[in-house]
């Protein structure tokens, strides 16, 4: 519990203001009041109210609920393409050739001059 309030208080290091803006726009691209993020006394509050009147096994009931009790299962594997920059050099050129295409030969002209200067 001193480790999420501490977090809380003092934020985890770097950019403070990013943090803080991060965490709002977390709460509001769910629907939910950005403010939440930002003024969070009173869940600490209900928190701490809550652990004493339960114990201390409020983390450990959370972790139980939402970690072992849980069904939801994802088995992911992952290979290694022996080709990826190839396949990635063939998809820019066709991008390349597509976006050439569509151009005048004036417009060209003008891209090859942007990318000298």
């Amino acid at each position: 519990m001193n480790t999420i309030e501490f977090s809380l208080r003092e934020g985890g290091g770097g950019l403070r203001g990013m943090e803080i803006f991060l965490g709002a726009l977390a709460q509001w691209n769910y629907d939910q009041n950005p403010r939440e993020a930002i003024i969070y006394e009173d869940a600490l509050k209900m928190l701490k109210e809550e652990i004493e009147r339960t114990g201390s096994n409020l983390f450990q009931q959370m972790i139980r609920d939402t970690l072992i009790s849980n069904h939801h299962r994802v088995a992911l594997e992952l290979y290694p393409s022996a080709n990826l920059e190839e396949e990635q050099l063939q998809d820019q050129k066709i991008q390349i050739a597509t976006a050439q295409s569509r151009m005048s030969d004036e417009e060209y002209q003008n891209v090859i001059d942007e990318g000298v200067k």
